[in-house]
């Protein structure tokens, strides 16, 4: 039995024909993210031009299905546009071509026909990889045409591990621990996801799933474990004490307790890489007292847990949320330097700071507020370190940036206001 993903028009003979949208020939409707097939099934599955439809988070997902639904060493076939030849065609082409490069690089503006990723074929090779795809071939196909396209086929390996993960993927999903609409959220779990893979493939090591997920997203390690035992990769007596400690972590909220401990610590400009290793390194110290039963340590955690605020709603704790954190505080405080509310503006820079040490334009912004509120040395005070940042975090922008700021600070010092009452918004502006 085959099947065919995303068939459009085109009906395959010998083949089972799906696709999300359109309805006029498929034999079922039905989504490549969520393929309503048993495991093991099909001898071969084609995917012809359907990732570029889903972008480059929801494909780790999609290949997931495919692999899902393969028998063992089962014939993989896709075909994707080829971004580095369509930029070549489009700048080598004249008006007319480039209008129909430009169309096959992004798609039409129709449902389920527009394209939100190109695939490199590096990216490509590696998403089969990590997926448990091997005697991949890759071949550019169509070179010279306006329709350029990369061509991959691969097989499913004989690999326990990898057939787990996709029902761990899977099971992410469905219990909405995973939001595949929202691509920053899958590609930050992501990474957890790999580290837990490569656990799969090696040994029994509840261990090692401790280590990657407690100071990360217990959810998902407590997840990852259960479906251990679940399958019978494990059994339940070895990992009953990892278990016991990954669910403890979720009712305490320990994400959203190391995000509170993060906010709370000293701030250093430019420290945040440093700030973040920190609070990690405490946490894991505490997770070992735990796996070594250490009840004190168990009880501090519980009565710090009580205290915590309420504003912190993740299930994760990494550089990509605390970074979305401090840029949506950013926000709020342009939002009110706008609109002269310059206390509460203060307010959400400074908050903006305690979520990223290294957050330049809250700096700056901060320094103009105070020269606004008349608080003249804790401006230059500001403006020392935004220039410092700069330096450190955006080398390239360093001299004519700082020339800007002392400009600012001399204009400012003759009492001239006028330039400053309005927010940075980028460096680059």
């Amino acid at each position: 039995m085959k099947l065919n993903i995303g068939c459009g028009h085109e009906y395959k003979k010998g083949y089972i024909n799906i696709d999300a949208f359109d309805r006029t020939v498929a034999d079922r409707v039905m989504s490549a993210l969520d393929l309503d097939f048993d495991d093991n099934i099909f001898s071969q599955v084609d995917c012809m031009q359907v990732l570029e439809h889903l972008g480059a988070a929801k494909s780790i997902y999609a290949v997931a299905e495919v692999y899902r639904v393969l028998k063992p060493e089962g014939l993989f076939r896709l075909a994707t546009p080829d971004l580095k030849s369509s930029f070549k065609r489009f700048l080598k082409g004249d008006e007319e071509q480039r209008k129909l490069v430009m169309n096959w690089i992004f798609g039409l503006d129709m449902p389920g026909m527009s394209h939100k990723y190109g695939f490199p074929e590096e990216l490509l090779e590696r998403m089969l990889l990590e997926t448990g795809f091997v005697d991949i071939e890759i071949k550019q196909i169509n070179t010279k045409s306006t329709h350029p396209s990369l061509k991959a086929t691969c097989r499913k390996a004989l690999t326990r591990g990898h057939q787990f993960f996709t029902h761990f993927r899977r099971k992410l999903v469905q219990i909405g621990q995973v939001d595949i609409d929202n691509q920053v959220d899958v590609i930050d779990k992501e990474v957890i996801l790999q580290d837990l893979l490569k656990t799969t493939l090696k040994v029994d090591d509840a261990n090692k799933v401790l280590e990657v997920t407690s100071t990360s997203s217990p959810t998902i390690g407590q997840i990852y474990l259960e479906n251990c035992v679940a399958e019978n990769l494990v059994s339940k007596d070895n990992v009953e004490h990892h278990l016991r400690i990954l669910e403890e972590l979720v009712s305490l909220g320990f994400s959203k307790m190391m995000t509170q401990l993060f906010r709370d610590m000293p701030v250093i400009p430019g420290g945040q890489s440093e700030t973040f290793e920190t609070v990690k390194s405490m946490c894991e110290q505490s997770v070992k007292k735990m796996l070594s039963n250490d009840q004190e340590a168990i009880v501090e955690l519980r009565n710090t847990s009580k205290k915590l605020e309420g504003a912190y709603q993740t299930d994760i704790f990494s550089r990509t949320v605390l970074d979305t954190m401090s840029h949506n505080l950013l926000a709020l405080g342009a939002k009110a330097f706008a609109q002269d509310r310059l206390d509460d503006a203060m307010t959400h820079y400074e908050e903006a700071i305690r979520f990223n040490r290294d957050n330049t334009i809250a700096y700056w912004n901060l320094a103009r507020l105070r020269v606004l509120n008349n608080m003249l040395e804790e401006a230059r005070h500001c403006y020392d370190v935004t220039k410092n940042m700069i330096s450190l975090i955006h080398p390239k922008l360093q001299i004519p940036l700082s020339k800007n700021i002392e400009n600012e600070i001399e204009h400012t010092s003759k009492g001239n206001r006028k330039h400053i009452r309005r927010p940075v918004l980028s460096l680059y502006r």
